[in-house]
């Protein structure tokens, strides 16, 4: 579903829907934020997200958490509405959960555009 950025400050981003989920790493209904690993292994972390344009607004920040620290951080001049994505790679053990927020500038607050299976879109894949 759409979600609202606030303007100035840190938004974690939550998936109320599955594209697919093929290890349960993910729930609809509760702690909607979150992939938690049910195998160990080392992660593909993926993330892409449609930012509305920014009023007076200077730049976005997208950043991946693994168990609340941060392991991947991208930052993004405004340049009005875009597609914004991260990537990172984490070694993850059984319970550990990644998420990620998304930080706006500007003067007021930002849409985070439903595009089904595009935005917001959160995956992560074991790759070793």
């Amino acid at each position: 579903a759409d979600q609202t950025l606030i303007h100035n400050a840190w938004t974690t981003i939550h998936f109320n829907s599955e594209v697919w989920d093929t290890n349960t790493l993910h729930s609809t209904i509760a702690s909607t934020q979150l992939l938690t690993a049910n195998t160990a292994g080392k992660y593909l972390v993926w993330g892409n997200f449609n930012i509305g344009a920014l009023t007076g607004g200077t730049q976005f920040a997208v950043v991946l958490y693994k168990n609340g620290a941060t392991f991947a951080y991208q930052n993004y001049p405004a340049s009005g509405s875009q597609y914004v994505s991260i990537t990172g790679i984490a070694d993850m053990a059984v319970g550990d959960s990644v998420y990620v927020d998304i930080y706006v500038s500007g003067s007021a607050d930002v849409p985070l555009a439903y595009t089904h299976s595009m935005s917001p879109n959160l995956w992560m894949a074991r790759i070793g």
